[in-house]
């Protein structure tokens, strides 16, 4: 655009290049901006300090380098000059010829008056041609004025389009921020709760755990009572006596059961000693054969009769004790006898009552090592069961902690969708103030270029006003030189009166 202005050349044609310039196809905001339609660039560095100085630069290109150049410069526009030249410079007038053939007849009012009318309309046009000038250069500084105004309003709207991109990547930052972090809290929030799933699980497998120990406790603890007979009196809807005979039926039947029990204990302990018995026999009928091979008729009773010693010493009296020598050789045996030698004639109910003895003796062994191993146990099943305890109360306070982090994880997730949400409507908000913005940035450039059109207008009239006003005063110019030459030909009024005279004479 500044080259179409600056070519002297193109002055004439102007209008014609302009209506392509100044109204190019109407883009969007982001087309404008663009390598290729950069009319109006915000990014790179404005070419024009402002309007203002670019006018002014235009008019002087104008008006004062013409009168500087009008010289030395050939211009392709002949047509073209500057007015103070015409103003300032007046043309040589030709030399007066004095000759006395063909002298017209001319009057010399005529001639004042052509020359006080030419004076007239020269003064005329040059009035109206500073008119012009000077109402030129007032619309130029209004136009100046305006474009000042415009240049603030449109770099005005620039910082708030550069402040509008800057939030709208902050916001772009913060919202891929957001939803990282939404992403991360997400995860986060299925880990938990795949782990108080799994939490729970544990729970419900410790809780079963517990109940069964707790089951066993009972049953150790508790006698049972299931076999034991019931002793509720049913209610039978009879007469008294019916009733009367029916307790002393059901205590005879407690009676009858109470014996046949101690029938089958009785069996049972004949049973054991039965088979103690016939051990023993076996034991004592090896024991005499060897004592009948070495000594005769007398006996040595084991460490497993020391039971029976108190009885055969109280019954019989005797007590014979043994020699070193029989009581080293049997020394070195797994059972060690005592030096006891007893008659066994007429002993034989002590020695059936002595396994008796011995068989309850090894039932309360093993019933004692019974009861330590179930004290054991019963420990075990109380530090196991404590520490299961211990563990359930731990993962309870685990549970409550996850609980409690779910319910802050949910508050912060609300908060988070609160905040996006308002994130999302000052997007909104700040997406229709750029479109505003856009929309008046599109309106103030299509009011410049309907101005600069304008301008361009009034200053083709003016241009063209100018060359009528410069043709006028040639033409002028060459009508006074015609009539300087007409004068000049001819005789003045005052001579040709003398020689009219003087030929007279």
């Amino acid at each position: 655009m500044d080259e179409n202005i600056t070519k002297k050349k193109d002055y004439g044609r102007v209008s014609r290049k302009c209506s392509a310039n100044l109204s190019p196809q109407k883009l969007t905001l982001s087309g404008n901006f663009t390598q290729k339609h950069k009319l109006f660039d915000i990014s790179t560095p404005l070419r024009r300090a402002s309007m203002r100085q670019d006018i002014l630069d235009m008019v002087a290109r104008r008006t004062e380098s013409r009168m500087e150049e009008s010289k030395g410069y050939v211009d392709d526009n002949p047509m073209y000059e500057d007015p103070r030249d015409v103003i300032g410079e007046k043309p040589a007038k030709p030399p007066r010829k004095r000759t006395t053939q063909g002298i017209a007849v001319s009057s010399p009012r005529t001639s004042k008056e052509g020359k006080s009318l030419l004076k007239e309309q020269k003064k005329k046009l040059t009035k109206k041609y500073e008119q012009l000038i000077t109402s030129l250069m007032d619309r130029c500084e209004e136009n100046v004025v305006q474009l000042t105004e415009k240049d603030s309003q449109i770099t005005k709207l620039k910082e708030k389009l550069k402040s509008v991109l800057e939030y709208n990547k902050l916001f772009a930052e913060d919202n891929d921020h957001l939803r990282s972090q939404y992403e991360t809290l997400v995860k986060y929030a299925e880990e938990c709760k795949k782990v108080i799933r799994e939490e729970r699980e544990r729970n419900r497998e410790l809780e079963v755990k517990n109940k069964e120990l707790q089951e066993k406790v009972k049953q150790y603890e508790l006698p049972d009572r299931d076999h034991e007979p019931s002793t509720a009196i049913p209610l039978v809807e009879v007469c008294m006596s019916c009733s009367s005979r029916q307790i002393i039926l059901t205590q005879a039947r407690e009676h009858n059961s109470r014996l046949q029990k101690d029938m089958q204990a009785l069996k049972d302990v004949l049973y054991r000693l039965n088979v103690q018995l016939s051990r023993y026999q076996e034991r004592l009928r090896s024991n005499m054969q060897s004592m009948a091979a070495d000594k005769g008729d007398v006996f040595k009773s084991g460490d497993k009769l020391e039971t029976l010693d108190s009885l055969i010493t109280n019954s019989m009296g005797y007590k014979e004790t043994i020699p070193d020598e029989a009581h080293s050789k049997y020394g070195h045996d797994d059972t060690p006898h005592t030096g006891r030698t007893v008659d066994l004639s007429g002993l034989l109910s002590a020695q059936a009552v002595a396994p008796l003895f011995d068989a309850y003796q090894e039932n309360l062994l093993e019933k004692d090592n019974l009861i330590l191993d179930y004290e054991k146990q019963f420990e075990n099943m109380n530090k196991k069961s404590k520490e299961i305890v211990s563990e359930n109360k731990t993962l309870t306070d685990k549970v409550k902690i996850l609980e409690d982090e779910l319910v802050g994880l949910r508050q912060s997730y609300k908060k988070v969708v609160i905040e996006k949400e308002t994130a999302d409507i000052e997007k909104a908000t700040l997406v229709e103030r750029a479109e505003r913005a856009e929309s008046k940035l599109k309106e103030v450039y299509e009011l410049y270029e309907d101005k600069m059109a304008a301008m361009m207008r009034d200053y083709e009239t003016v241009h063209r006003e100018y060359f009528t006003v410069k043709n006028s005063l040639e033409i002028a110019e060459n009508k006074l030189a015609q009539l300087d030459a007409l004068r000049a030909r001819t005789v003045p009024a005052d001579m040709h009166e003398r020689r009219l005279d003087h030929c007279k004479r």
